[in-house]
This record gives C-alpha cells, structure tokens and sequence, in this order.
C-alpha cells in the first residue's frame, strides 16, 4: 500500500510498522526531516507550508487566515491526486490544513484515517468545537466514542487503543524512579508532575492569561510545610522553548524545591506520586501509569463531570486546589478509591491496553483500505 501520513513525531512508532510490513510512506515534505534523521524510509509529498507555521500569521485577521488555505488549496488537490495513495493518515483533522488534506482525499476516493491526538478530548473542551472530516477515527477508547456521541458527532469511530500509549504496557516504574531520584539528588519525598497546557489565541486560555500556574505554585509552597514534595514542571511539548522562561517565572513566585523539564514522559511520570494537570492527555497517562492524577479547569466551561468518577480528580475552583493535592498525596482512602476507579477507567481511555495499538491500527487501516480498493475494483 502507498499511505500519505501528514504525521507529527509523536507518530514515529506507527510509521516504524508501517514500513516493516512494506507499505510505502509518503510524508509531507516540510515535516519529514526529522522521520530521515531517525533512519526511516519515508519518501515526500510536496505539499504548501502549513499556514500556522508561517511568521506573523497568529496576527493576522480571520479573512486574510482564510485567505492562507484557499490559496494552499490547488496544490494540496494537486499533490494528493498525484500520489495514486491507497490511505490518507493524519493526527488530526482539526487545523485548517490537514482538514483541507482529507477533503482532497476524500473527493478521490481515497480512504482517510484520523489518529486522534487527545486522549482526553482536548480539541474539545467544554464543547465540540470540530467534527472530524475523515472517514474512520482510530479511537483510544470508549471514552471517545462516547464523548463525540454525546456532541452529535457523526464519525465513524473504531477503538483501536493509542499507539503512543503502548509503552505504559512495559515501563518499569521502580527502575524510572530510582534514575530520576539520582538525577534530581531526591532521597523519600514525595514526587508531583505539573503537565502544562498549550497556549493559542483561539484558546479561552490565551484570554485568561494565568492558566493555573499561580494555583499549582502556591499549593506547593503550603506543602513543603507539610509533606515536602518535589515539584517537576513538563511545559507542553510545542512550548518547550518556555523552559527557561517557566524558570524565572518560579523564581519571581518564590519557589524552590522544583525543576523544569522537557524530558520525555516516559522518563518522569512512572516516578512519581501525583501528576497535576489541564484537561490533558497526559492524564491518560498517568491513569495507565497508576498515578493519582488531578484535571483542573477553571474555565466557566468544563466536561468535568464527563470524566467524573474514572481515575482522575477534577478540581473547577482555583481555591480547591491545594486540598486536592493534599488528600491524593495523603489521605489513604482517596488514594484507594481513585485506585479502584483506574481498574476500569484504563480500558474505558484505552481500549484493550494491551500495548499493541500499534500493531491494530495499522491492520485496521489496511483492511479497510482493502474494503474500500475492493469495492471500487
């Protein structure tokens, strides 16, 4: 099969097995570099820059972002016609130009895949604010079939599990906390991971301004006092380059007993004892890791009672904060009830949780390709 995959790196694992059963892959030239560097056989597909990435274009008006893609349109039509592609794969068909990718596809009969990026929704906070265009969405879990449901959402979705989920299957917890302890120099304290969000101007975030951080700082300060944690702050991974400034901002705040990392994942969150987060797919995560985890949103729109009862605490109120944090680093019985509620809330977020998504999607996108060649032959 020749599968057009307009991937983020996150994906690398997928493109690996697609490869190894012999499908040919064709990533968008502006985003293959990193997929070659990493010894990958993909090939290009000429595509126009995506609009987002262009300086200036976060200033520009709706009419003249607009503009962006219509002029992107006759060449990403003709790029996907050329490619004579059997799939069409892509995170996600939310921004402008994957979206004008899959209707490319579509209009060819192409069959077109979603790999949905959020676990927890996240391109849909407190209310659906896209349908998907794709034919098929290869779902992490039940959870997003329930959730696009709830919204009135046609697409079509197959639970799958989520390829980048299946190393939660094998990680070796004790051995992840032993290496971080050494290299953070942390002897018997308890270890918290603050998950920060993302930032974008169509975002009610970008509007607030303080999306959290003053609560989760402070709550920290109020628990040295207490139980003496270890602060480790993730900034998101499209804001990695926020690093140094998430430094200065915690030394303006006054706060010590922490450290800014742009790790991988993998590499923190097995070690800890509590992950805070947004409404994040990072709390899939720690769900699968067994963490006491905790979403706050303080916006005046939530689906917190959506996820209530499935393994994660949901705080809404800036003043709550510090108390939850408190009880899930302390308090026996809500360690217990949040462990119970994750026995289930595992396959609910991830299907069978297995660490073979992988494996399935790709399967699942070469039988119903098959499906559709059939069909058309």
């Amino acid at each position: 099969m020749r599968i057009v995959f307009a991937a983020r790196l996150e994906n690398a694992g997928l493109i690996s097995e697609m490869l190894r059963r012999g499908h040919e892959v064709l990533i968008p030239d502006s985003q293959i570099a990193a997929f070659l560097q990493a010894g990958m056989a993909v090939k290009p597909i000429i595509l126009p820059q995506d609009p987002n990435t262009i300086p200036g274009y976060l200033a520009l008006t709706m009419e003249q972002k607009i503009q962006c893609v219509a002029n992107a349109a006759p060449q990403v039509i003709d790029a996907i016609t050329a490619s004579g592609a059997d799939a069409f794969v892509v995170w996600t068909d939310a921004p402008p130009l994957p979206r004008l990718m899959v209707l490319a596809a579509k209009a060819r009969g192409i069959p077109t895949f979603e790999i949905t990026h959020g676990s927890f929704n996240t391109y849909r906070q407190g209310h659906f604010e896209v349908e998907s265009y794709v034919d098929y969405v290869l779902a992490p879990g039940q959870e997003e079939a329930d959730f696009r449901a709830f919204y009135g959402s046609k697409a079509q979705v197959i639970i799958t599990g989520k390829p980048t989920l299946d190393w939660t299957a094998m990680v070796d917890k004790p051995l992840v906390r032993g290496t971080l302890m050494e290299q953070a120099d942390i002897r018997k304290r308890p270890i918290v991971l603050y998950g920060m969000t993302w930032r974008h101007p169509f975002s009610t975030w970008e509007r607030d301004k303080d999306l959290g951080e003053s609560e989760v700082f402070n709550a920290h300060k109020m628990l040295l006092n207490v139980c003496k944690p270890y602060l480790i702050i993730k900034p998101h991974p499209v804001m990695a380059n926020m690093a140094e400034r998430v430094r200065v901002m915690c030394d303006e705040a006054g706060m010590t007993d922490y450290a800014v990392t742009t790790m991988p994942v993998a590499s923190i969150l097995p070690a800890c004892d509590l992950l805070v987060s947004h409404n994040s797919s990072l709390l899939v995560e720690g769900i699968l890791c067994d963490i006491p985890a905790i979403c706050f949103s303080f916006r005046e729109w939530n689906d917190h009672r959506f996820h209530a009862g499935k393994g994660v605490e949901c705080i809404e109120r800036r003043e709550d904060l510090l108390g939850s944090m408190a009880r899930c680093l302390l308090d026996a019985p809500t360690k217990d009830r949040l462990a119970s509620e994750r026995v289930a809330a595992k396959h609910y977020y991830n299907g069978p949780n297995d660490g073979c998504a992988t494996e399935r999607v790709v399967t699942r996108i070469e039988e119903l390709s098959a499906r559709r060649m059939e069909v058309c032959a």
